[in-house]
């Protein structure tokens, strides 16, 4: 084993040296020399860049100390022109200067010009009058005047009358504007300097009015020693420009040179890179550039007397570049001192290191053996480590040696099937599981090619892996069966990885036919369960936390109408069919759901693909897993789209048995008959009653007392009697104003599921009309009967909507037919009209269903039993329609008319009679209680369908 090992390192060692070709002392010196060198340059980087930062620190602080000098100093300078016009408008405003008095003006100027460092002051009026005294290059004082009012005691002043002030800019802006102007003055006439600046004011009098102009000159040559003066290192350079750019003074005694340009050119390119100019600097800007390979460090200070001007401070890197040069040199010098030395000790100390190894490599080549130790090996090397190494080394021979007895021992004892498979076809190796799980002893298994023992179905499907493997794939529970001993078989599950270089396959087989009798099993009751599902109309849904798998049953996707799929992609797919107003309940519950564990229902609105809406009740519960985490979610589906539209229909039939109560004219109420309480009753009790409501409320058996008292009795007696069956009662009520009314009380016992009375309905309806009315229904029916009996007409009344037609005895008799003869239906009466007629009869009933004002009254044939024609006399006419106008039923009369030519007179009396049939029907049919009060009828036909009670009353 130590052997192995030294031929192990004796491969490391030529593997390295071949591919790497970098030897064990080089790698040892690099990896000393390399910290070492990057330390030292970011070192010296960093020093350097130290230096950097202190130059353009200091450069700013002198940038900002010149540029404050030059601020206040300039300042003061500019503020001279405003002092000098303040004072003379303070004496011209106090009356102790008169702009008339010249030679006044003029010796003010003269003192002034000599106190304060102007070179010139002017004042020009609006009358044509001028005085102004200047200061010549010699620095004497010249006088200027010119007057047009007067000419006396002037002779020893100069006049110039030729010079016209008034088109000059510093009078004729300020006569315009009325504001303060300032000017400049390139080498004029009448300027002291050949460059300087001119301060302009308007001039007042005491009342206030523009009486002319007063201009001071401040010499540029003044303003370039003011920056003379502040500079404070000889390097720096101080402008004083326009924003156009133009200089106006600088600190330099030299004239205006190619550098000086430069250096603005470049300010200027500078701010372009910010999109800006000399005109948008409103605040001070700090700026580097570089000119003719100088580094400067510039400072832009906007004048706050002259908006149009800017200070320029600039000073060069160069100018504290000796003393940190000094500085640099040392760095460097320092640098690569440290350098040497560190490549120097570097390589001492890996040939030191890499001596005594090397030793004990060319040791272990030359004289170990498997069964020695390396114990002698550490003599010829003094490093507590390699010594440590050696004993490491003998350390790990005997732990290998430990793990191949108990790798040995894990095959033997492992329960699964673990086997070393040759390509050749053969088993190599196996352990004892096979014997116990096939029967076979180890020696038939190694003997025999292992594809005799593959179910014969199996055998291509395992050739054509094993063809894989030697290919260099893995196999990774591919599934075969194998004969045992006894001549059955067994399912085995193979996990096979590849040996090539050995011709080897190393296998871990398990025996898997329990869990595939157990998984028929599953899928047995998933079958049996998807049918019980079916058979509830329910389905279910399982949602993977961790995968975000959403997997829904069969039924699932039938309630939500969707093609069956295995899996939906994501939750979020589930959601869409979700209706918009539903959604945000829906990821509550799902939130609350995996964030706090609780169990919920919810009932949905889904748009399934069709277009259809569906209503479903969710009913989830969490899934844990042993930490009590939230993994899974799983939830059933029911579709209560029915169920929802059932309450729907009860809703709009409680909303519409509401709107009923309180609209019809009849008298709704319900009470309990235990309590003697009232629970409902409608308005119209106040109407018909005569009495509040409230009234019977407080007293349930207040009604009472409006009862007539003769029928009072009768009355009690039923109200006793409907607590156990439906009653009916007609009765009359006495108004407080003694008005006699007839009322028709309808009362219905409400039992619950145990088939006890707790609640009683009652309809009374105000009949008072329909007594009156039957009375003469009940005359007219009368002369009706009698009517007919005379004449010998017989009736029919049809019903269309069920084609049920009634023909009376006299109709049959007529036409020669017992009652069971014809049935009583439409068909009958088609089947005996005679051919020739049979199309305009069917033509004028047709006509006269669709409109009632074409009058249904027809002479034809109709056929008799005994086979011969009669001529019939037919008066029909629709007397209901629906509320679309649909016919819904017909009543006519038929008489024999054959003997109707025999004589005039009687042809003439029977004319009469059945006009006088027809007239009297047509009042009978008008006068019908049911049709007087259908709505009525169809009110209280709906209340009795709600609370279930018997209705055959009504018909």
């Amino acid at each position: 084993m130590i052997k192995q090992l030294s031929n192990y390192i004796v491969l490391i060692d030529t593997i390295f040296r071949q591919k790497i070709k970098i030897p064990l002392r080089g790698m040892i010196f690099l990896s000393l020399i390399i910290p070492t060198s990057i330390t030292v340059l970011f070192l010296a980087w960093a020093l350097l860049q130290k230096e950097q930062i202190a130059v353009k620190q200091l450069a700013t602080e002198f940038n900002s100390q010149t540029g404050d000098y030059v601020t206040n100093d300039l300042d003061n300078y500019l503020e001279v022109p405003s002092l000098i016009h303040k004072i003379n408008q303070d004496l011209m405003k106090l009356g102790w200067l008169d702009s008339n008095d010249l030679i006044k003006i003029k010796d003010l100027f003269f003192q002034q010009i000599k106190q304060f460092n102007v070179g010139q002051i002017n004042f020009g009026s609006t009358k044509g009058d001028f005085v102004g005294v200047k200061r010549a290059k010699d620095n004497s004082l010249i006088t200027n005047l010119k007057t047009e009012s007067s000419s006396e005691n002037l002779t020893e002043i100069s006049k110039n009358n030729e010079y016209n002030y008034q088109t000059e800019s510093w009078y004729r802006d300020v006569i315009k504007t009325g504001k303060p102007v300032w000017n400049k003055v390139d080498n004029s006439e009448y300027s002291s300097e050949s460059g300087a600046i001119l301060a302009s004011y308007p001039v007042y009098d005491q009342n206030n009015s523009l009486i002319g102009v007063l201009a001071v000159e401040l010499p540029i040559s003044e303003i370039d020693k003011l920056l003379q003066t502040v500079s404070i290192a000889q390097s720096n350079v101080i402008y004083l420009i326009e924003k156009s750019g133009i200089v106006v003074a600088s600190n330099s005694n030299q004239s205006w040179d190619n550098s000086s340009k430069k250096l603005i050119q470049e300010i200027a390119n500078k701010l372009l890179e910010t999109k800006e100019d000399y005109y948008d600097v409103k605040n001070i800007k700090n700026l580097e550039l570089k000119v003719t390979d100088k580094q400067y460090f510039v400072k832009l200070i906007p004048s706050k007397n002259q908006d149009n001007w800017l200070i320029v401070v600039a000073v060069p890197s160069s100018g504290f570049a000796p003393e940190i040069n000094n500085k640099i040199k040392i760095t460097i010098f320092l640098c690569l001192l440290v350098m040497g030395l560190a490549i120097y000790l570097a390589m001492l100390i890996s040939n030191w290191i890499t001596k005594p190894i090397y030793k004990l490599l060319k040791t272990l080549q030359n004289n170990l053996t498997n069964e020695e130790d390396l114990s002698s090996a550490s003599k010829i090397v003094w490093f507590k480590e390699i010594e440590d190494l050696v004993q490491s080394f003998n350390q790990i021979n005997e732990r290998l040696k430990k793990k191949s007895r108990e790798g040995d021992r894990f095959f033997d004892i492992s329960l699964d099937l673990l086997v070393i498979v040759g390509t050749d076809g053969y088993f190599k190796k196996l352990n004892s599981s096979w014997s116990r799980i096939l029967g076979y002893t180890t020696e038939e298994l190694l003997e025999v090619p292992y594809i005799e023992f593959v179910h014969p179905e199996d055998k291509d499907t395992t050739l054509t892996e094993v063809q894989k493997i030697t290919d260099g794939a893995k196999a990774i529970k591919f599934q075969n069966r194998y004969r045992t001993k006894d001549g059955s078989y067994r399912w085995l599950a193979w996990n096979s990885v590849p040996f090539l270089t050995e011709n080897l396959i190393y296998a871990v087989v398990r025996d898997i036919t329990d869990e595939k009798e157990t998984l028929e099993s599953i899928l047995h009751n998933q079958a049996k369960l998807i049918e019980v599902e079916k058979t509830a109309g329910i389905g279910s849904w399982e949602y993977d936390l961790t995968t975000s798998q959403l997997i829904c049953s069969e039924e699932v996707y039938k309630i939500l109408g969707i093609q069956q799929k295995s899996t939906f992609v994501t939750m979020e797919d589930y959601l869409k069919l979700v209706d918009s107003d539903d959604l945000p309940a829906i990821r509550k519950a799902i939130d609350l759901a995996i964030n706090q564990g609780q169990s919920d229902r919810l009932d949905l609105r889904i748009l399934c693909p069709d277009g259809k809406q569906k209503y479903i009740s969710i009913t989830g519960k969490p899934i844990f897993n042993d930490k009590g985490k939230v993994i899974k979610l799983f939830a059933t589906v029911l579709n209560i789209t029915e169920r929802k539209q059932i309450e729907a229909a009860l809703q709009e039939s409680q909303e519409i048995f509401s709107q009923l109560a309180e609209n019809i004219d009849s008298v709704f109420w319900v009470h309990d008959p235990q309590n003697s309480q009232i629970f409902y009753i409608s308005p119209s009790y106040e109407k018909i009653w005569g009495y509040r409501r409230d009234d019977l409320y407080k007293s349930p058996h207040s009604f009472l007392d409006a009862i007539y008292p003769e029928d009072r009795p009768k009355v009690v007696e039923a109200l006793a009697n409907s607590t156990e069956v439906e009653e009916k009662q007609e009765y009359r009520i006495m108004l407080p104003n003694g008005e006699i009314r007839w009322i028709l009380t309808r009362s219905f016992p409400i039992k619950d599921p145990a088939g006890k009375v707790y609640k009683i309905a009652r309809i009374a309806q105000d009949i008072s009309e329909d007594k009156l009315i039957d009375k003469k229904l009940q005359l007219i029916q009368e002369r009706l009967q009698l009517a007919l009996e005379t004449s010998g007409d017989g009736l029919w009344d049809w019903n269309i909507t069920t084609d049920e037609c009634y023909y009376s005895f006299r109709w049959l008799e007529m036409l020669g037919y017992d009652p069971d003869d014809i049935p009583q239906d439409i068909n009958s009466w088609k089947m005996l009209i005679h051919p020739e007629d049979k199309v305009w009869v069917m033509d004028a009933l047709n006509l006269h269903l669709e409109d009632s004002s074409f009058i249904y009254a027809l002479d034809y044939r109709l056929q008799t039993k005994a086979g011969e024609w009669k001529w019939i006399a037919v008066y029909g006419k629709v007397v209901v329609r629906d509320e679309i106008g649909k016919p819904v039923r017909m009543i006519g009369t038929h008489k024999d008319i054959s003997d109707r030519k025999a004589a005039e007179l009687t042809l003439k009396q029977q004319l009469e009679l059945e006009k006088l049939v027809a007239n009297i029907s047509t009042s009978f049919i008008n006068l019908n209680p049911n049709e007087i009060n259908s709505s009525i009828q169809l009110a209280l036909k709906q209340l009795c369908d709600l609370i279930g009670a018997d209705r055959s009353y009504m018909f």
